[in-house]
């Protein structure tokens, strides 16, 4: 009796061992995939940093060519603003949602120069009573969904980085 009960306590301490041996594995996988899942909202946010994101056109009006439309319509509504600007724009897109029954689905645009981007999107926040065919319409920043998501209270009290102030300036639909 005293041999299995022995052995019991033997087994016993084993997977005590086994379970704090996991449990600081565990761990060690949670921080690493805390910074991968960092690093990957890095990588998103910066590859999207070219991007704008145009709200309230309506759907089927940019045609066969996205980008020459998002060329046009950006200088049409800009008046002279916007005119001496050679915007090169590396694509434009309507987002990857299904098409709406109503309303339309924005459109995202990668202008080639940063400096073209930033000019336009000063532009925008300048004039925000923007419309193009009867419909008013918006241009933000593109950022990536989780910083998008954020709660508003948590972007209002932004103020250390450049990005944070962006985000507590700006209205973006999630």
């Amino acid at each position: 009796m005293e041999t299995a009960l022995s052995s019991h306590s033997d087994g016993i301490t084993a997977l005590e061992e086994q379970v704090t041996t996991l449990q600081s594995e565990l761990m060690t996988v949670k921080q690493v995939n805390e910074k991968l899942q960092l690093t990957v909202e890095d990588l998103i946010s910066r590859s999207k940093r070219n991007n704008l994101r145009i709200v309230g056109v309506p759907e089927g009006a940019e045609g066969a060519d996205t980008r020459l439309f998002v060329t046009t319509m950006l200088k049409k509504v800009s008046g002279d603003a916007l005119q001496d600007l050679d915007l090169e724009l590396d694509r434009a897109h309507r987002s990857l949602a299904p098409k709406p029954l109503q309303g339309s689905r924005p459109l995202i645009v990668r202008f080639h120069r940063y400096i073209h981007r930033e000019k336009v999107l000063q532009w925008a926040k300048k004039n925000r009573d923007v419309s193009y065919l009867g419909q008013p319409i918006r241009i933000f920043e593109d950022f990536s969904n989780t910083i998008a998501k954020k709660p508003v209270s948590t972007r209002s009290r932004a103020s250390s980085t450049k990005m944070e102030y962006a985000l507590a300036s700006s209205i973006q639909p999630a």
